[in-house]
């Protein structure tokens, strides 16, 4: 028999709650991580989001794929 509705949810609020303390230690171990890429394949992706928006004119960094296309 599967657990009762308050007891699935109290066992996924605990998961998100451990998740939020341990990230949360984590950016005030490396501070640093708050403004760099875990992936460095991913450097100057908001820069150049930026200058397409630019030119097309448009309000804002469009969400892209990499072949360019939106999602």
């Amino acid at each position: 028999m599967g657990e009762s509705g308050l007891a699935y949810a109290l066992r996924g609020l605990s998961g998100r709650l451990r998740w939020h303390c341990h990230f949360m230690q984590k950016l005030e171990d490396e501070p640093v991580i708050e403004h760099n890429n875990f992936a460095r394949s991913s450097d100057g992706l908001r820069a150049q989001a930026r200058t397409n928006a630019k030119a097309k004119k448009s309000a804002g960094a469009p969400i892209e794929n990499l072949q360019g296309d939106l999602f």
